[in-house]
């Protein structure tokens, strides 16, 4: 009997043992709203997080920008000069079909993502002057007429300054329509842009709808023939000032004489003094 009462005693140990093993091996089940709470929060953040980047894309616009090329730095370039503002653009992924290298002084249009980054990233651009093959140019600043007389004229600038220029020496490449306030227009100037008060000498001025014309692409000066000697040929512009040109091309100048009006086609920067004569003949 004393037998009998032992096996059922440990039996029943046994028994303890194996329940407190199964209680705790079991685990907690998570509850269902805990975790649909924390997949929605997931959902929720991607959501926010996606439309930042297409709020970001939207923001950002397409914008094609033509200027001159004041610093290089590695891919990096700083663009100033027809719009009046400057831009830090990145050349590394962008498309162009040329082979010359971008360097200072160059005139180039570029294309890229006008967002709220302080260095653009190009999508294409184009060489249109290499001051490497043609030397230095001129500078241009591009606007709107906002005022117009016979030998001035008034631009404003994309960046909403506003400046003067006489326009008594300029070539004017203008269509049919002339120099007519509210036309969108690029000025080739001497020098650099005028204060406040003051009044640039423009050497081109050329409408946007004669920008597409044959005679936008030289440049030219009128005035009267002062010598030729030592490879330079000296103009003496309508308003009193005397240019000189490199001869290079040595130009026939013996049908020419002093005072004679003349119209000096050139390339190159007068702004610098580099300008090259390249054709030379009497005004009409």
């Amino acid at each position: 009997m004393r037998k009998n009462y032992m096996f059922l005693a440990a039996a029943c140990v046994a028994l303890g043992i194996t329940a407190c093993g199964q209680k705790k091996s079991e685990t907690a089940p998570v509850p269902s709203t805990q975790t649909e709470t924390a997949q929605e929060s997931a959902a929720e953040t991607e959501t926010a997080e996606t439309k930042e980047s297409s709020q970001a894309e939207e923001e950002a616009e397409e914008k094609t920008v033509t200027g001159r090329v004041t610093g290089v730095e590695d891919t990096v370039i700083t663009l100033s000069g027809q719009n009046d503002l400057e831009y830090q653009i990145d050349l590394a992924d962008a498309n162009t079909a040329g082979s010359l290298e971008v360097g200072e002084g160059d005139q180039i249009m570029v294309t890229f993502m006008d967002d709220d980054q302080e260095i653009k990233k190009a999508e294409s651009y184009d060489i249109l002057t290499s001051a490497a093959q043609e030397g230095e140019q001129d500078p241009v600043i591009a606007g709107e007429i906002t005022d117009a007389a016979m030998n001035t004229i008034a631009l404003e600038a994309e960046s909403g300054n506003t400046y003067h220029f006489s326009t008594l020496i300029a070539q004017k490449v203008t269509g049919d329509s002339g120099i007519v306030v509210g036309e969108n227009v690029e000025i080739t100037y001497l020098g650099s842009l005028p204060g406040e008060g003051e009044e640039g000498t423009a050497l081109r001025v050329t409408t946007e709808e004669a920008a597409g014309d044959a005679a936008a692409t030289y440049k030219t000066l009128e005035g009267a023939f002062v010598s030729a000697d030592d490879g330079t040929i000296l103009l003496e512009a309508d308003n009193g000032e005397e240019f000189s040109f490199q001869n290079t091309e040595d130009l026939d100048v013996s049908e020419i004489a002093p005072g004679d009006r003349v119209v000096l086609t050139y390339n190159g920067s007068l702004t610098n003094g580099e300008a090259v004569a390249e054709e030379l003949e009497l005004a009409d």
